[in-house]
Protein backbone atom coordinates (compact mmCIF):
# COMPACT_ATOMS: atom_id res chain seq x y z
CA UNK A 1 0.00 0.00 0.00
CA UNK A 2 1.13 3.51 -0.95
CA UNK A 3 2.20 5.65 2.22
CA UNK A 4 -0.45 8.05 1.72
CA UNK A 5 -2.80 4.78 1.36
CA UNK A 6 -1.36 3.62 4.63
CA UNK A 7 -1.70 7.16 6.62
CA UNK A 8 -5.48 7.26 5.45
CA UNK A 9 -6.96 3.65 6.19
CA UNK A 10 -5.41 3.81 9.82
CA UNK A 11 -6.37 7.48 10.75
CA UNK A 12 -9.58 6.87 9.31
CA UNK A 13 -10.05 3.49 10.98
CA UNK A 14 -8.95 4.99 14.51
CA UNK A 15 -11.42 7.96 13.24
CA UNK A 16 -14.34 5.57 13.83
CA UNK A 17 -13.41 4.01 17.19
CA UNK A 18 -13.55 7.36 18.53
CA UNK A 19 -10.17 8.81 18.49
CA UNK A 20 -9.23 12.44 19.77
CA UNK A 21 -7.89 14.44 17.59
CA UNK A 22 -4.09 14.07 18.94
CA UNK A 23 -4.23 10.56 18.46
CA UNK A 24 -5.54 11.15 14.91
CA UNK A 25 -2.37 13.60 14.16
CA UNK A 26 0.14 11.04 15.59
CA UNK A 27 -1.51 8.32 13.81
CA UNK A 28 -1.51 10.04 10.63
CA UNK A 29 2.24 10.94 10.55
CA UNK A 30 3.57 7.61 12.39
CA UNK A 31 1.07 5.30 9.97
CA UNK A 32 4.11 3.94 7.87
CA UNK A 33 6.78 3.17 10.87
CA UNK A 34 7.38 -0.13 9.96
CA UNK A 35 8.74 1.19 6.47
CA UNK A 36 10.39 3.78 7.91
CA UNK A 37 12.43 1.63 10.59
CA UNK A 38 14.14 -0.39 7.02
CA UNK A 39 15.95 2.52 6.13
CA UNK A 40 18.48 5.25 7.55
CA UNK A 41 17.89 8.21 4.72
CA UNK A 42 17.56 6.83 1.43
CA UNK A 43 19.96 3.34 2.03
CA UNK A 44 17.81 0.52 2.65
CA UNK A 45 19.41 -1.62 5.83
CA UNK A 46 17.03 -4.32 6.38
CA UNK A 47 14.56 -6.81 3.88
CA UNK A 48 11.45 -4.79 3.34
CA UNK A 49 8.57 -6.80 5.23
CA UNK A 50 11.20 -8.50 7.51
CA UNK A 51 10.93 -8.58 11.50
CA UNK A 52 9.46 -5.08 11.00
CA UNK A 53 6.27 -5.81 9.25
CA UNK A 54 6.21 -8.88 11.67
CA UNK A 55 2.26 -9.34 12.85
CA UNK A 56 2.89 -11.46 15.51
CA UNK A 57 5.40 -9.20 16.88
CA UNK A 58 3.08 -5.95 16.34
CA UNK A 59 -0.17 -7.97 17.95
CA UNK A 60 2.25 -8.90 21.03
CA UNK A 61 3.12 -5.01 21.49
CA UNK A 62 -0.11 -4.39 21.07
CA UNK A 63 -1.41 -6.93 23.49
CA UNK A 64 0.93 -5.01 26.24
CA UNK A 65 0.08 -1.62 25.80
CA UNK A 66 -3.27 -2.86 26.42
CA UNK A 67 -2.45 -4.19 29.60
CA UNK A 68 -3.54 -1.82 32.07
CA UNK A 69 -1.64 -3.32 34.90
CA UNK A 70 1.60 -2.91 33.10
CA UNK A 71 0.52 0.91 31.23
CA UNK A 72 -1.62 2.99 32.61
CA UNK A 73 -4.74 3.57 30.38
CA UNK A 74 -3.36 7.23 29.32
CA UNK A 75 -0.63 8.88 28.86
CA UNK A 76 -2.75 12.00 29.18
CA UNK A 77 -6.42 13.22 29.59
CA UNK A 78 -6.53 16.94 30.09
CA UNK A 79 -9.62 17.32 28.11
CA UNK A 80 -11.82 15.04 24.84
CA UNK A 81 -9.83 17.33 22.50
CA UNK A 82 -6.55 16.72 24.26
CA UNK A 83 -6.24 12.80 25.60
CA UNK A 84 -3.77 10.47 24.41
CA UNK A 85 -4.21 6.38 25.29
CA UNK A 86 -1.48 4.14 25.96
CA UNK A 87 -2.25 1.69 23.12
CA UNK A 88 -2.69 4.22 20.16
CA UNK A 89 1.67 4.57 20.57
CA UNK A 90 1.81 0.98 18.73
CA UNK A 91 -1.58 1.22 16.75
CA UNK A 92 -0.02 3.23 13.82
CA UNK A 93 2.52 0.35 13.15
CA UNK A 94 0.05 -2.84 13.91
CA UNK A 95 -2.70 -1.45 11.42
CA UNK A 96 0.10 -0.93 8.77
CA UNK A 97 1.18 -4.22 9.56
CA UNK A 98 -2.25 -5.83 9.21
CA UNK A 99 -3.09 -3.77 5.82
CA UNK A 100 -0.01 -5.35 4.55
CA UNK A 101 -1.48 -8.31 5.02
CA UNK A 102 -3.85 -8.08 2.51
CA UNK A 103 -1.17 -8.39 -0.22
CA UNK A 104 0.53 -10.87 -2.35
CA UNK A 105 3.66 -11.01 -0.73
CA UNK A 106 1.94 -10.89 2.76
CA UNK A 107 3.87 -10.84 6.57
CA UNK A 108 6.00 -12.56 8.22
CA UNK A 109 4.34 -14.14 11.71
CA UNK A 110 6.97 -14.52 14.37
CA UNK A 111 9.45 -15.62 11.28
CA UNK A 112 7.69 -18.88 11.25
CA UNK A 113 5.15 -18.60 7.68
CA UNK A 114 3.94 -15.56 6.33
CA UNK A 115 0.29 -14.31 6.89
CA UNK A 116 -0.92 -13.37 3.11
CA UNK A 117 -4.99 -12.91 2.35
CA UNK A 118 -4.13 -11.50 -1.38
CA UNK A 119 -7.42 -8.63 -2.34
CA UNK A 120 -5.41 -5.74 -2.73
CA UNK A 121 -2.65 -4.86 -5.60
CA UNK A 122 0.17 -2.46 -4.47
CA UNK A 123 -1.01 1.02 -6.17
CA UNK A 124 -3.95 -0.27 -8.21
CA UNK A 125 -7.17 0.66 -7.93
CA UNK A 126 -8.76 -1.57 -5.41
CA UNK A 127 -6.22 -0.15 -2.68
CA UNK A 128 -7.30 3.38 -3.46
CA UNK A 129 -11.06 2.22 -3.81
CA UNK A 130 -10.18 1.05 -0.16
CA UNK A 131 -8.62 3.78 1.58
CA UNK A 132 -10.73 6.03 0.20
CA UNK A 133 -13.83 4.48 1.03
CA UNK A 134 -12.90 4.00 4.66
CA UNK A 135 -12.27 7.76 4.32
CA UNK A 136 -15.36 8.83 3.55
CA UNK A 137 -17.44 6.09 5.56
CA UNK A 138 -15.19 7.80 8.63
CA UNK A 139 -16.00 11.16 7.59
CA UNK A 140 -19.45 10.53 7.13
CA UNK A 141 -20.03 8.46 10.61
CA UNK A 142 -17.50 9.98 12.97
CA UNK A 143 -17.06 13.88 11.32
CA UNK A 144 -19.82 14.96 13.25
CA UNK A 145 -18.69 13.35 16.34
CA UNK A 146 -15.26 15.10 16.08
CA UNK A 147 -16.30 18.26 15.61
CA UNK A 148 -18.59 18.14 18.62
CA UNK A 149 -15.44 16.27 20.46
CA UNK A 150 -13.06 19.51 19.29
CA UNK A 151 -15.89 21.91 20.38
CA UNK A 152 -16.78 20.64 23.53
CA UNK A 153 -12.80 19.99 24.32
CA UNK A 154 -12.21 23.87 23.38
CA UNK A 155 -14.83 24.97 25.37
CA UNK A 156 -13.47 23.01 28.97
CA UNK A 157 -10.61 24.71 27.83
CA UNK A 158 -11.67 27.72 27.86
CA UNK A 159 -13.80 27.86 31.07
CA UNK A 160 -10.45 26.60 32.68
CA UNK A 161 -9.01 29.40 31.78
CA UNK A 162 -11.64 31.87 32.79
CA UNK A 163 -12.00 30.08 35.95
CA UNK A 164 -8.06 30.66 36.51
CA UNK A 165 -8.55 34.71 35.27
CA UNK A 166 -11.59 35.65 35.16
CA UNK A 167 -10.48 39.01 32.90
CA UNK A 168 -9.89 36.42 29.93
CA UNK A 169 -10.96 37.13 26.42
CA UNK A 170 -13.35 39.95 27.53
CA UNK A 171 -14.08 42.39 25.13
Amino acid sequence: MTGLNHKITATATLALIGASPLELLFTFFFSTIPDRVERIGTKRILVHRGWSHDIGLWSLLLFIFTWDTLFPPHIFRLSPLFSFRTWVLIYPGWFHVLIDAFYKKGVPFFGFFRVSLPILDYGRLNEHFVAWGILIIACCVEGTNLIARVISGAKIIFLELRKRNPEFLIF
